[in-house]
């Protein structure tokens, strides 16, 4: 009787043991395809967005920007055309006067690889700028996208 109750206790341990293993390994750290750190600093606010790109319908920068228009009251004014989107507004700022959007990537597919790309640090991370347009622009785990300015 005994050897039956302990052989029942250690069942019943192993089976805890292993489904709080499963458990920590299912939750992760919960970022599925990872938490995306979107800085609107074009404006001068660096207002920092974090996006779970789980929660997105779409794929790509364009997908989690009209997102935070959707869900998280970004202003985002933006045409499309055959070459993707164009944004003209962005939080507080909007093109003119020889300014225009400009955005940065941590994303090493999409870096500039020209003689013209630029760097810009956040939070001690070198960000490149993209080489590609907003719409072909990547996102991966733990991805920042800077949105600064630039004046021509």
């Amino acid at each position: 009787m005994e050897k039956k109750r302990i052989a029942v206790i250690a069942i019943a341990l192993i089976a805890i043991t292993v489904c709080a293993i499963f458990g920590l390994t299912a939750c992760g750290d919960g970022k599925g395809k990872g938490d995306v750190t979107v800085v609107i600093a074009c404006d001068g606010s660096d207002k920092e967005y974090y996006v779970d790109a789980d929660e997105v319908d779409g794929e790509g920068v364009m997908a989690i920007l009209v997102y935070l228009k959707e869900n998280k009251g970004l202003h985002l004014i933006y045409s499309e055309s055959a070459y993707g989107a164009y944004i003209t507004e962005i939080g507080n700022f909007k093109e003119g006067n020889g300014e225009y959007v400009y955005f940065f990537t941590s994303v090493e597919k999409d870096y500039d690889v020209s003689e013209y790309a630029q760097a810009v640090n956040y939070k001690g991370q070198t960000l490149t700028s993209s080489g590609v347009g907003v719409s072909q622009m990547s996102v991966e785990e733990d991805a920042v996208i800077y949105i600064g300015k630039i004046k021509y």
